[in-house]
């Protein structure tokens, strides 16, 4: 992210750099709220289907319909049944919750590795000026 601030911010005018500045801005906090979106959404799916495989057997429906929203509803579910039947969803649930953090996790790890080779192949080269050249150098 420094690399390419700098980049954005080392290429415009002076009088321009606050709307770059803004657009840097705009663009880091689109990125995060994209990346957690999409990292949730690849956990929750985890969790969800994990608990599906691991539910002990015996569960009513509603029970594990309100298991599978939320570690917190499976917990709280689990409190409310028969004692084996409700550490066996509590361990579940704990289990699939994990193996969601684990895989969403490994989708971060996954996609920082395609930014990095991204990075630097499309960055391989390209040099910044020293502040004392300005951003001519970048456009020449």
């Amino acid at each position: 992210m420094t690399v390419g601030n700098e980049l954005i911010l080392g290429a415009v005018p002076p009088g321009r750099a606050g709307a770059a500045a803004a657009v840097v801005e705009t663009s880091s906090e689109l990125g995060g709220a994209l990346g957690m979106a999409v990292l949730g959404s690849i956990g929750i799916a985890a969790y969800r289907a994990d608990l599906a495989h691991t539910a002990p057997a015996g569960l009513p429906h509603p029970a594990l319909a309100a298991a599978r929203n939320t570690l917190g509803g499976a917990l709280g579910v689990a409190g409310q049944l028969p004692a084996r039947l409700g550490i066996e969803l509590a361990a579940a649930a704990r289990t699939a919750f994990s193996h969601g953090l684990d895989t969403a996790a490994a989708g971060a790890c996954i996609a920082m590795v395609v930014a990095a080779m991204l990075s630097a192949r499309f960055f391989r080269g390209l040099e910044v000026p020293p502040e004392s050249e300005g951003p001519e150098r970048l456009r020449g």
